[in-house]
């Protein structure tokens, strides 16, 4: 197995932001170096929000399950570290085994949002393949892309070879079975892409070639003469039932802190609610839910597997599962009394049940958000999200009535029929949310608004409107914005979404194959992670359409009509275009169509025409006896109801960090000792308050990028536990690089861990060509050093420079092998250092000013902390 060298990597990671992005060794991960047949899953945007997302954990765990297959992980480097690996010379890697994504036998890509697909273009070239798939020969790896942007894939046709359409559950088995296949039998690579052409829910794009009209418009997408008999003329989704398995128990658990850092469970998948404006809605029927007692046997695998003291319960609109209420209960009262909260992160506000959030919130207290769309009752109805004004302004008059303080409010700007009146609408809306709030909260009460252009996407009634023109709705945006400050004052915070990236979106979203040659030539002109408000540049967009003759507002600021070719046509997702049509008619009437998984059919084509599967069982609506009391885990003797118990004992931990943890914030190295001790079932004290936390005490922090060879922690416990027992349980957590060495029980009202310690042991290594002068250079520089009687230096930090005396800094520093004792290859140093506020410096600064030179932490030298020296007790008084 080829590995990219990691010494060649570790040298980048200290000249990057989150050097932890990079390296891998987390909970849960699977490496397999001999697995018969590997994907990648590459994620087009950074680590914490890959890390974040459901779809990437469920296809991790479901191909890892197979014996002899290897599903492994890569991400978009963040422009620093694409930087640092172009000019090393570096591909990009998977994190389980430093494999090369060129090495795969297939590179998956989550196609989530547009604006991120100049990033897919980065993880095709770093990984060493050409950007489009015709100038790929070789049958390993294939470029498979997945998501919702394979319901509208155009833009993106050239640069990927395989397109799943719909859920991917039974889909990357299928792919996994003919690579495996393929590999045996010697298949080229065009017999491998008829053969997958073949299957339901796979788009082969270089099958298939677009007609255009004179005008532009699109004529025909059709099926080459080659694949005809092997692929189908249109593409049908494929659908799963997330009830047939339990989806993902045993997510690999990030070492940083993520945007989800939770078990998330999916409840429920697709929704029937029907908001015209919304493509997930439309792509994922017919509704399918998870039973309640499946639900909690996740929650009790997911617990133990990740150490997570947050359940997220997943769907499109959670309040809408038939089961929620009784759910959420059991649940809460099942895990609440571990410190274990549970979240319902997308409720309508017609499903809104204040007692239900309430309750939930016993444990720990999140935010409130509502998504009104619009701001009036005629808009709501266009767009299919009818609310009731008196009901909502009730339920906003409930929750702060039961103590929460802010409240988000989230508007579309632009939606078709929209009018000024619909705009006013939106600030009195804003002020009566604001009258609310100050009446039980005064001016602590606040109302944060979001404004965001309407966007029209693929496969619903919106298809064909157009997105209004950035300088008509920046009029709009200041028409509200300019009425709530009036009107609102203070209380309502009025934030707007960024008008070019969401004429991207537009643009992209809709777009045909000619797209793709503008998003290659802005991906050459250096875009790159396009969601993120600091790297967009709507000019560089504006130059890649001029540069190939597209203009992007013939995609995003048009109105198609009735029977014009849409590009995305030849994917079949569900609804039917007839349906989708007939329910713009609709929209344009003001009609509301309801709810069709409880009430009538909506006359979509998601559904069997001899059985209709959208109606829910009525066995759903029940809460089964056995998933309120579910059995208790083996050994669970810790953790259950020690919240409310007073400390008893306190322990004091001696371990060693290194290997990736050595690359951890002090902040992430906290959460993923929060995890180790969750998952080890210790009986901990928790502190009160909003947000509970271990009680535990810290030795001086690490700095990034070092490593710890006898770092300390202590614990507060709420029942005795044998040092014997605690170490056999931390150890037994099995982390990469962090181990449990000592343990010993200290005096509960016994100072302070950091206030007990006065110096700090570091050993560093000096690498090759950091010291061009030698040994006997440094031995001199060293011996200046002690022989002076003071020795200033100016250290830089965010506050500014100060000078403090190194003399009275150090302890001790001695040159303690050179190259070529024991092996060496570096000068090694050991230097003791004080941890008295004003006198502290960083080891690699303190080596540099001996030496007369800066020193690079990582790339220059490396450090270890050995461990502490206790501080004296005072002399008792006379």
């Amino acid at each position: 197995m080829t590995q990219v060298d990691w010494a060649r990597i570790e040298p980048l990671l200290m000249q990057v932001e989150k050097p932890a992005r990079y390296v891998g060794g987390e909970f849960n991960q699977v490496v397999r170096p001999d697995a018969r047949v590997r994907a990648c899953l590459a994620f087009p945007d950074l680590y914490e929000l890959g890390m974040s997302y459901h779809g990437y954990r469920l296809l991790y765990e479901r191909i890892n399950a197979v014996e002899g297959w290897a599903a492994e992980r890569a991400f978009t480097p963040w422009p620093d570290m694409e930087k640092a690996m172009r000019a090393a010379g570096l591909p990009l890697w998977s994190l389980e085994t430093r494999r090369p994504l060129a090495e795969f036998d297939w590179i998956g890509l989550t196609l989530q949002h547009e604006v991120n697909y100049t990033n897919i273009l980065t993880l095709i070239d770093l990984a060493g393949l050409p950007l489009e798939s015709r100038e790929r020969t070789a049958v390993f790896p294939l470029v498979v892309g997945g998501g919702e942007g394979a319901f509208s894939p155009e833009p993106l046709a050239p640069f990927i070879d395989v397109f799943v359409v719909g859920d991917g559950e039974e889909a990357v088995i299928e792919l996994m079975e003919h690579c495996e296949r393929a590999r045996a039998e010697g298949w080229d690579r065009a017999r491998l892409l008829l053969a997958l052409a073949g299957r339901p829910g796979f788009y082969v794009p270089a099958f298939y070639e677009p007609r255009y009209h004179e005008d532009g418009t699109v004529a025909a997408v059709e099926l080459r003469a080659e694949a005809r008999g092997h692929a189908p003329e249109r593409v049908y989704k494929r659908h799963y039932n997330l009830a047939q398995d339990l989806g993902s128990v045993a997510p690999v658990v990030p070492l940083l802190r993520t945007v989800h850092d939770r078990l998330a469970i999916e409840i429920r998948r697709g929704c029937v609610n029907g908001c015209r404006f919304c493509q997930a809605g439309m792509i994922t029927r017919p509704v399918n839910e998870r039973p309640p007692g499946q639900i909690v046997e996740i929650a009790r695998r997911g617990l133990e597997a990740s150490g997570y003291d947050e359940i997220s319960l997943l769907s499109l609109s959670s309040a809408d599962h038939s089961c929620v209420r009784p759910l959420a209960r059991a649940l809460t009262e099942r895990f609440g009394p571990r410190g274990v909260s549970i979240s319902l992160p997308s409720l309508r506000i017609n499903g809104f049940d204040v007692e239900l959030v309430d309750e939930l919130a016993s444990v720990r207290k999140g935010g409130i958000t509502f998504a009104p769309e619009a701001g009036s009752e005629r808009l709501r109805k266009v767009i299919n999200k009818p609310v009731d004004q008196e009901y909502f302004l009730q339920t906003i008059d409930d929750v702060f009535r039961r103590g929460w303080r802010t409240v988000k409010l989230y508007f579309m700007i632009g939606l078709p029929t929209e009018t000024d009146e619909d705009l006013e609408g939106i600030v009195e809306l804003c002020e009566q949310t604001g009258r609310i709030g100050r009446r039980h909260h005064g001016r602590q009460a606040r109302i944060n608004v979001t404004l965001s252009p309407f966007v029209p996407k693929s496969n619903t009634p919106f298809q064909w409107e157009a997105q209004p023109p950035r300088e008509e709705l920046r009029r709009r945006f200041e028409f509200v914005r300019e009425r709530v400050r009036r009107r609102c004052g203070g209380a309502v915070d009025v934030k707007t979404s960024d008008l070019g990236q969401l004429f991207i979106e537009a643009v992209l979203a809709r777009g045909d194959r000619r797209m793709a040659t503008a998003l290659r030539r802005a991906w050459e002109l250096g875009a790159r992670f396009d969601g993120w408000h600091e790297h967009f540049s709507l000019e560089r967009w504006l130059a890649a359409f001029a540069a190939v003759g597209l203009d992007p507002a013939f995609y995003a600021n048009r109105e198609r009509g009735e029977h014009e070719v849409l590009p995305h046509e030849h994917i079949e997702a569900g609804p039917g275009r007839r349906f989708l049509w007939a329910d713009r008619l609709l929209a344009l009437a003001e009609r509301h169509v309801e709810k069709c998984d409880t009430g009538a059919c909506a006359g979509c084509d998601a559904c069997d025409d001899d059985q209709i599967v959208h109606t829910l069982a009525s066995d759903m609506t029940e809460m089964p006896t056995e998933a309120i009391e579910p059995p208790k885990l083996e050994g669970a003797v810790a953790g259950d109801n020690d919240g409310e118990l007073a400390p008893v004992q306190r322990l004091r931990l001696d371990y060693s960090r290194q290997e990736s943890l050595r690359y951890l914030s002090h902040l992430d190295f906290i959460k993923v000792l929060g995890v180790v001790l969750r998952r080890a079932r210790l009986p901990l004290a928790w502190s009160q308050g909003f947000n509970p936390q271990p009680k535990v005490q810290f030795a001086p922090p690490l700095s990034l990028g070092m490593g710890g060879a006898a770092e300390l922690l202590d614990i507060m416990l709420v029942r005795p536990l044998t040092p014997m027992a605690a170490l056999k349980r931390l150890n037994g957590v099995g982390l990469p690089g962090l181990q449990f060495i000592a343990c010993e029980e200290v005096e509960l009202r016994a100072p302070g861990l950091e206030a007990s310690l006065s110096h700090a042991d570091y050993r560093l290594f000096l690498r090759p060509g950091a010291d061009d002068a030698g040994t006997d250079d440094a031995e001199a520089a060293l011996g200046r050093f002690l022989a002076a009687e003071s020795f200033p230096i100016e250290i830089e930090r965010k506050k500014g420079t100060r000078t403090l005396d190194l003399r009275q800094s150090l302890a001790r520093a001695e040159l303690v092998s050179e190259p070529g004792q024991a092996g060496a290859d570096h000068l090694i140093f050991e230097l003791s250092i004080a941890l008295d506020q004003g006198a502290f410096v960083k080891p690699h600064e303190a080596l540099g000013a001996m030496l007369g030179r800066k020193l690079t932490l990582g790339h220059d030298v490396r450090v270890d902390r050995l461990g502490f020296s206790k501080r004296l007790p005072a002399p008792a008084a006379a």
